[in-house]
């Protein structure tokens, strides 16, 4: 079994953000698993554009405009029978706050 989610969006999804996404199980008695690991930065760089008067590179902003994620589909990472729901995780670079 593989689960994979499809995000396509026209202008870039996180233009100033290092994303990172993780996963947690929902349990029929209203507990939570832990986090799953989170993946790495969901970055990718434009062309080199460095403006002097502000001191800005454009080329670091993020381009990403389609995010697939895919979980793992080993035995052992498939949910137990007791799972309701699954819970997609987001954290940003500049916060602790996890959405």
């Amino acid at each position: 079994m593989q689960w994979d989610l499809l995000l396509i969006e026209s202008e870039p999804i996180f233009k100033n953000d290092f994303a990172r996404f993780s996963y947690r199980w929902k349990y029929v008695d209203g507990e939570y698993s832990t986090y799953a690991p989170f993946s790495t930065a969901a970055f990718i760089a434009g062309g080199y554009e460095y403006e002097p008067e502000n001191g800005y590179n454009l080329g670091m902003n993020d381009n990403i405009r389609k995010i697939t994620l895919n979980f793992p589909t080993s035995t052992y990472a498939l949910p137990p029978g007791d799972v309701e729901e699954i819970e997609i995780l987001y954290k940003g670079v500049g916060s602790n706050n996890i959405y």
